[in-house]
This record gives structure tokens, C-alpha cells and sequence, in this order.
């Protein structure tokens, strides 16, 4: 009975997501709850993958250690950021865990979905407080957290210039607002497109890299 449930759901999930290779969704899946049995992942465990996956491969010397280790709590604190903003929308139904067919939905929305789906998406991940609004500073924090993971090797100046840039888009996307509607954010999408592209590409980067 528990294997035929178990088909059942697949079946389900290659049908509902059948916007990728049915084969690739059942891998997807059974893979998911190889790990996750109970087929729920809490935010802990986002967090350990996250966290996992950027450790420092190695510590060289004992000249090297201190700074590595400053390095590692550094980018900890900004992954915890992120992975707070990241869970929190996945999880839309707020049951304080998420589902494959979250990950899934959340993904595909972000690589194979409408412009709109796009938006909506990138929008609900910024509105932190759920109130259809997006201020400034918690557009800034939320983009610079994921600037300073993806771009953390850089050293100096070259890291510095990086994240400059970074602020350079949200300055231009809010201009003289302190917050904006979706409507707002729609809008501002269509007038720089270029800086939105930007913005899209860190999230599939995210998310497909260590979801799925």
C-alpha cells in the first residue's frame, strides 16, 4: 500500500510539473525523500546545506586560520540572513517547513515561469513583512545578503566595487521611494529590464543550485 501511495504521488508530481523531463522530476523526488522522509524540510536543514556547501575546503596554514575563520562567521551571518528571507518564501503556506513540491513550485517559477510569475516571486522574497510593500532598506539588506554570498572570494576592492554596483541597481530601482507596490515594482521592471535580469539570475542560482 505505502509503495503504491508512494507511486501515486510521483505521478502526481510529473503531471503537475511536467514543464521538465517527467524522469528528472521523479529523480528530483525520490532523492528529496531519500532524505527527507517524512517529505519535510525545515528551515535547519536549508540552513545546513547552505552553510555546507560554502565551509572553507581548507585551511592552509596557521597564518591563514584566523582569517578563514573571521571569513566563515562572516558569511554564516549573511547565509542566515538569506536563508531566513529564502524559507520564509518558499514556505507560503507558513507551516514552518516546505515540501518538495514547494521547492519545486518556487524553481520553476523562477526559470520557467511568465514574467509576471517571475516578478510576483522576486517581490513576495523582498515584502518581509507580507504587507504588499517592499521599503527600501529591506530591498537593500535582502540583495546585498545574497551579493556578498555569491561574491564572498573576491578579495578588497574587487569585492567592494562589486557590492557598489549592487546598490548602484537598487538606487536606481527605488529612486526617491522609500516603498514601492507590486504594481510599482512591475513597472520599475519594465523601464530596466537589465537590472531586474540581474536580480533574477541570483535567485536561480540559489535556489537550483542547492535544492535540487
Amino acid at each position: 500500500m505505502g509503495n503504491r501511495v508512494s507511486i501515486v504521488g510521483e505521478e502526481a508530481e510529473v503531471k503537475r510539473f511536467n514543464m521538465y523531463p517527467a524522469n528528472d522530476v521523479r529523480e528530483w523526488s525520490m532523492y528529496f525523500k531519500s532524505i527527507y522522509p517524512e517529505g519535510k524540510m525545515k528551515k535547519e536543514d536549508l540552513e545546513r546545506i547552505f552553510i555546507k556547501y560554502f565551509l572553507p575546503k581548507e585551511i592552509k596554514t596557521e597564518e591563514t586560520k584566523t582569517d578563514e575563520i573571521k571569513i566563515e562567521k562572516t558569511r554564516n551571518f549573511y547565509l542566515k540572513e538569506f536563508i531566513n528571507q529564502l524559507f520564509a518564501t518558499i514556505d507560503i503556506r507558513e507551516r514552518d517547513f516546505i515540501t518538495f513540491d514547494d521547492i519545486l513550485l518556487a524553481f520553476s517559477a523562477l526559470s520557467k515561469g511568465s514574467k509576471i510569475e517571475k516578478l510576483k516571486w522576486i517581490f513576495r522574497f523582498y515584502d518581509i513583512n507580507k504587507n504588499g510593500k517592499i521599503t527600501k532598506e529591506d530591498f537593500k539588506k535582502g540583495y546585498f545578503n545574497i551579493s556578498k554570498i555569491m561574491e564572498f572570494d573576491k578579495n578588497g576592492s574587487k569585492c567592494n566595487e562589486f557590492i557598489n554596483q549592487k546598490m548602484e541597481i537598487v538606487e536606481n530601482i527605488f529612486k526617491n521611494k522609500e516603498e514601492i507596490s507590486f504594481e510599482d515594482f512591475e513597472d520599475i521592471a519594465e523601464r530596466n529590464s537589465q537590472s531586474f535580469k540581474k536580480i533574477s539570475s541570483l535567485f536561480l542560482f540559489k535556489v537550483h543550485k542547492f535544492t535540487i
